[in-house]
């Protein structure tokens, strides 16, 4: 998934966008990569289903005074993300499952080793509205992440553990 992100980024060229940092008017990858996984939580954290997050919201989580420039940069030249509603203040992203397994990445590094987290994680997803399968592709993607880069976060073991069970993925 992040290679993917990679290819949209190398993609980009052109002079009608302007980056101010950026001599090339691209970002670099990785401030796409953290951009798309702090917006990617933000869409999947009231139910941990793909939902329309308000765009004050991720504004406010992308931090930084280029906040703005580089959301219309994932939106306008990478083709991540949507603006939808009447209002047009309500963002969300164009592929449902790239969304899940950022978010996921996102959750793996912001958690990492903490129990307390993970621990809160997993006991909201019990309870979510049609659990489990409303929320299964976001747990596969959470587990996913959790077997590619647990160990070099922390991640606890028994956060797989309880991954497995509830994807039904028990080897």
């Amino acid at each position: 998934m992040l290679s993917y992100l990679n290819e949209l980024n190398r993609a980009v060229i052109g002079d009608n966008f302007e980056v101010e940092s950026q001599s090339d008017n691209r970002f670099t990858s990785t401030t796409v990569h953290q951009d798309a996984k702090v917006i990617a939580w933000e869409y999947l954290q009231s139910n941990y289903r793909p939902t329309p997050s308000k765009r004050f919201d991720v504004l406010a989580a992308l931090e930084g005074d280029d906040a703005q420039v580089r959301l219309k940069y994932l939106e306008e030249r990478l083709r991540l993300i949507q603006t939808i509603g009447p209002a047009l203040d309500q963002i969300r992203f164009a592929l449902d499952p790239l969304a899940e397994y950022l978010a996921g990445l996102h959750l793996v590094e912001l958690y990492g080793k903490n129990q307390g987290p993970w621990r809160k994680f997993l006991e909201r997803a019990k309870v979510m509205p049609g659990v489990p399968i409303s929320i299964q592709g976001f747990l596969l993607a959470v587990l996913d992440c959790t077997l590619v880069k647990g160990e070099e976060f922390g991640v606890p073991s028994f956060v797989v553990k309880e991954l497995e069970k509830r994807t039904g993925t028990v080897p």
